[in-house]
């Protein structure tokens, strides 16, 4: 039987897990995939208990993620076939929660700077998702009841949907207390 990292952390075995995505990683090489894979070994490191070595993935995902013209020349193809011809950078949603994660292997490690850094580049990305001033974008349910919200949730995780109510809301909680521990430990407060 072949195993896969999800196998292997579904028997908590962490740490092979680690080691047969470090041997993706390395192997990738320009593959479409390498940062989805340099992500889930960062995140997975770091849940490891290995701060340091996570914040060492987590810069490589965050170069790869800055990078322009990632998927130069990949734009046309794309449109007219598949999308999956383009390296995956992840949505926006999806790239939050990487420096969410990033931000805190910074503050496991001390590093408030760089946590505060992370945080804001977080909610950077979670902006755009917030409902309109004046309340028309009902996207993430206010003033919808507990019962509505936590049918929406289930029912966006069944369909793999990430801009829902609960996460959202979750995602922007934790980049903001990030940013406050940080900016307090900095004393920016």
């Amino acid at each position: 039987m072949t195993h896969t990292p999800e196998h292997l952390l579904m028997r908590a075995d962490a740490g092979l897990a680690r080691s047969m995505l470090s041997e993706t990683v390395a192997t990738r090489g320009t593959d479409d995939n390498r940062i989805l894979d340099r992500a889930r070994l960062a995140i997975l490191t770091l849940a490891d208990g290995y701060p340091r070595g996570a914040a060492i993935q987590f810069e490589a995902v965050y170069d790869l993620l800055r990078q322009q013209g990632l998927n130069r020349n990949r734009g046309a193809a794309a449109a007219l076939i598949n999308e999956d011809l383009k390296v995956w950078k992840g949505e926006p949603f999806e790239q939050a929660s990487v420096l969410l994660y990033m931000g805190f292997a910074y503050a496991s490690l001390g590093e408030w700077d760089n946590a505060r850094a992370a945080a804001d580049n977080a909610l950077f990305f979670l902006q755009d998702f917030r409902p309109d001033a004046d309340g028309r974008d009902d996207r993430f349910g206010r003033g919808r009841t507990t019962a509505a919200l936590m049918r929406a949730e289930l029912q966006a995780a069944a369909r793999g949907v990430e801009d829902n109510p609960i996460t959202y809301d979750a995602r922007v909680g934790a980049a903001t207390l990030l940013h406050a521990v940080a900016s307090q430990r900095l004393g920016r407060v």
